[in-house]
């Protein structure tokens, strides 16, 4: 975290799941795909330089990457928006939720993109 942006509550450890006969259930390259997604998505909440301006290469050069940011931001600003405000009903309660869920998928994918950048998966562009 940022100086601007300290809280009080621990980081959440992410795990991503792993689903009988996904990709990700074959053999033992899915090993280092399953390992390759964990450390990227426990390093996107606090980007280093280097990981910033790769995703910023990718932001330009490769448009699902853009589509995932842009997404991302987003839904950041709904749930800034929506966790400003002093009560919630429970609707809104549900749809914070739901943002979250849906800003750490994309969130996730992100940082598997800038991690396959990094190890060679992705061709620089």
């Amino acid at each position: 975290m940022n100086a601007c942006n300290q809280t009080s509550a621990k980081p959440r450890q992410i795990r991503p799941r792993v689903l009988p006969g996904t990709a990700f259930d074959r053999g033992p390259e899915s090993f280092y795909i399953v390992d390759m997604m964990e450390t990227a998505a426990k390093n996107l909440g606090n980007m280093s330089p280097e990981d910033y301006e790769i995703a910023m290469k990718l932001r330009d050069g490769d448009p699902e990457f853009r589509e995932l940011w842009e997404a991302h931001l987003d839904l950041k600003r709904q749930l800034k928006e929506l966790e400003s405000r002093p009560h919630l009903s429970a609707d809104e309660e549900r749809e914070v939720k739901k943002i979250k869920r849906q800003k750490l998928s994309g969130k996730d994918k992100l940082a598997l993109k800038i991690n396959e950048y990094k190890v060679g998966v992705v061709p620089p562009r």
